[in-house]
């Protein structure tokens, strides 16, 4: 009963023998018996037995399997759709501590930090992101949303602005489009409603009606009317 090859070898047979179930259990034993292959093989059985606190509770009594088989980046995620966010955030620093060039580890470090509410870390760990990819456009939207919800429209603003000009796609051009309005930048804010608008048929009808409306209240009547008349062309 305590022979690590053996029970690892037991777990096998059961998991041959389309028995998951039991083929888990036997693992969790044999990774207690310090079986390094236990773990990547728990891990492959969870998504289709819902064990997830029972690998969560294995993984955290084997913390240096963990680091050895460098899956810290898979315990944090585990942990933070069990909602332990701060246990996640813990993992990810202390990885990122002996790794710091890692920037997947920092961005799901961002991530989890926002989930956790934790505004300040994730705006750190999204900054340290962009200094090791200083051309990652999403990212950079996802630093605009933040300074949103921490309150600095500013920020936000020239995050977003960076991300739209290095990539104009609709989901950049969205958090532009947000923070100019926030801002009352009415030149940014038309300059953004046009961009939208020359999307042609995947624009909604709410782009061209925002972009007359701002054309009419800028004293642009001509250019108002035109943008209503192709908007009605597209969404009679």
């Amino acid at each position: 009963p305590h022979n690590k090859t053996n029970s690892f070898k037991l777990a096998q047979l059961r998991e041959w023998s389309q028995d998951p179930s039991g083929a888990f259990d036997q693992y969790l034993k044999a990774l207690d018996l310090t079986s390094d292959e236990a773990l990547p093989r728990l891990i492959a059985l969870n998504p289709g037995l819902y064990r997830a606190r029972d690998l969560l509770d294995a993984m955290g009594k084997h913390p240096d399997k963990v680091e050895r088989l460098e899956l810290e980046a898979f315990h944090a995620k585990l942990l933070t759709g069990n909602g332990r966010y701060s246990d996640a955030e813990r993992i990810l620093k202390r990885h990122l501590a002996s790794h710091p060039s890692d920037t997947n580890a920092w961005f799901d470090l961002a991530n989890t930090a926002l989930s956790n509410q934790d505004y300040e870390g994730a705006k750190e760990a999204f900054g340290r992101f962009v200094q090791l990819k200083p051309h990652s456009p999403a990212e950079m939207g996802a630093i605009a949303r933040l300074e949103g919800y921490i309150g600095d429209f500013d920020e936000a603003f020239r995050w977003a602005k960076r991300a739209f000009e290095l990539e104009p796609s609709d989901d950049n051009l969205e958090v532009y489009l947000n923070t100019a309005e926030s801002l009352g930048r009415t030149d940014d804010l038309q300059a953004a409603l046009e961009a939208k608008a020359k999307l042609g048929r995947n624009a909604s009808a709410v782009v061209y009606w925002r972009l007359a409306g701002l054309l009419a209240s800028t004293g642009q009547e001509r250019q108002q009317w035109e943008t209503l008349k192709a908007g009605l062309a597209i969404h009679p």
